[in-house]
C-alpha cells in the first residue's frame, strides 16, 4: 500500500509549528507501512502574503514532485488534509495519473467553515472523495448533506503529554496557539492587562506576537516555539489553559492540556464544547463573555481543581498512535471496498 499525504500546510520561519500534526500522524504513519509520502506547502510559498501566488507555488512543486515519484512508484491512496483547494491536487493525480487510486480528505475546520459546501466547485469535489474524515462530531454534523463514507478522528496527541509527578505550578494560566485573532490573542492581552497578579505562560507565534513582546509584561513568560516534550513540561506548571478561540473545529492543545492533568477554561467553539460538555475539570464562556467571568472561574472553581481519572482516560483516546492505527484500518477497507 502506498499512500500520498498531502497537505496545505507546513513550518515555516514565520510559523514553525504548522502543520506540525499532520507531520507527526506521517511519522506515526510510516511504522505501519514505509510507503508513505509527504509533501507540504513549500517554505518558498510563505515568502508572499498573496495567497494566490503562494498556491500556484505549491501546485508548481506538487507536479514536480508527482513527476519525480512517476519513476519510483504510483500511489493508491492520496490523503488529502485541509480539503480545499487542496483536493483539486489529489483530483489531478486520479484523473491524470491512477485512475485507480482512492481518495480520503481530512477536514480540519476552516476548509468546512470558510466554503459554501453547495457550490458547484465544491460539491464537484467532493464527488472524488472515498472517505471523508472530520476532526469532530460537529464539523461533520455541517456535512449533513454529502453521502460520503465518514469518520471522526482528531489529529492526535503525542504520548509526551501526560501529568508529571512533583512539578512545581509557576504559572496561573498557560496559552498555546497562532496568535492570531482568530485564535483570541487579543483577548488574551485583554487579560493580561486586567490580572496583572496572574502569572501567563504563553506559547505561539503570529501578528500579536510583536505587541506581546513590545508590552514587555512582567507576569508573562513568552515562547514562540516549543517541542512536544517541552510544551508538556510547560503545561504541568501550569494551573489552567486558557482557550479564546473565536472558531475552533477541535482544538487539540486542549486534549494536550487535559492530558497532563490541568484544568480548561475555553470560549465555545465546535472543539470546546465537544471535549468540555463531559468533563469534571473544564469551563466554557460564551463568545461575549467578560474578562471578570474569566477572573471568578479560576478562583472559584478551578484552582486547584484537578482532572479526574475519567478526564485522563477520555484523553487518552485521542492518543497518535490510537488515532493512527484507525486511519490505517480507513486506508486498508478503502481499498477493499
Amino acid at each position: 500500500m502506498k499512500v500520498l499525504l498531502i497537505s496545505n500546510m507546513g513550518p515555516h520561519i514565520g510559523n514553525p509549528s504548522l502543520g506540525r500534526f499532520v507531520i507527526n500522524q506521517y511519522e506515526e504513519l510510516k511504522q505501519y507501512d514505509g510507503q508513505v509520502a509527504l509533501f507540504l506547502m513549500p517554505k518558498l510559498a510563505y515568502c508572499f502574503n498573496s495567497s494566490l501566488i503562494r498556491y500556484i507555488i505549491f501546485a508548481v512543486k506538487y507536479f514536480v514532485f508527482i513527476f519525480k515519484s512517476l519513476f519510483k512508484k504510483r500511489f493508491d491512496i492520496v490523503h488529502v488534509h485541509f480539503f480545499y483547494p487542496t483536493i483539486f491536487l489529489a483530483i489531478f493525480y486520479k484523473l491524470f495519473i491512477n485512475k485507480n487510486v482512492k481518495v480520503i480528505a481530512t477536514f480540519h475546520g476552516n476548509d468546512v467553515y470558510s466554503y459554501n459546501p453547495k457550490a458547484f466547485l465544491y460539491r464537484k469535489a467532493m464527488s472524488y472523495v472515498d472517505h471523508a474524515i472530520y476532526v469532530s462530531n460537529r464539523l461533520m454534523h455541517r456535512h449533513h448533506d454529502f453521502t460520503n463514507f465518514k469518520s471522526v478522528l482528531a489529529a492526535g496527541i503525542k504520548n509526551d503529554f501526560k501529568v508529571i509527578e512533583g512539578v512545581e505550578k509557576k504559572y496561573d494560566f498557560i496559552f498555546v496557539g497562532n496568535l492570531e485573532l482568530v485564535k483570541g490573542a487579543d483577548r488574551l492581552l485583554s487579560v493580561v492587562n486586567n490580572y496583572p497578579n496572574y502569572r501567563f505562560a504563553v506559547v505561539g507565534s503570529g501578528s500579536f506576537a510583536s505587541e506581546l513582546q513590545k508590552q514587555n509584561y512582567e507576569n508573562v513568560s513568552y515562547f514562540p516555539v516549543l517541542d512536544a516534550k517541552a510544551l508538556a513540561f510547560l503545561m504541568n506548571e501550569s494551573k489552567c489553559l486558557l482557550n479564546l478561540s473565536r472558531n475552533e473545529s477541535f482544538g487539540l492543545v486542549i486534549t494536550e492540556a487535559l492530558s497532563c492533568g490541568i484544568c480548561v477554561i475555553a470560549t465555545k467553539t465546535d472543539g470546546a464544547i465537544e471535549q468540555l460538555e463531559n468533563v469534571d475539570c473544564g469551563c466554557l464562556l460564551e463568545q461575549n463573555y467578560s474578562n471578570l467571568e474569566i477572573h471568578m472561574l479560576y478562583e472559584s472553581n478551578i484552582e486547584p481543581n484537578i482532572a479526574s481519572e475519567n478526564t485522563l482516560q477520555l484523553s487518552n483516546m485521542y492518543r497518535l498512535e490510537n488515532i493512527c492505527k484507525k486511519i490505517h484500518n480507513i486506508y486498508i477497507a478503502v481499498l477493499n471496498k
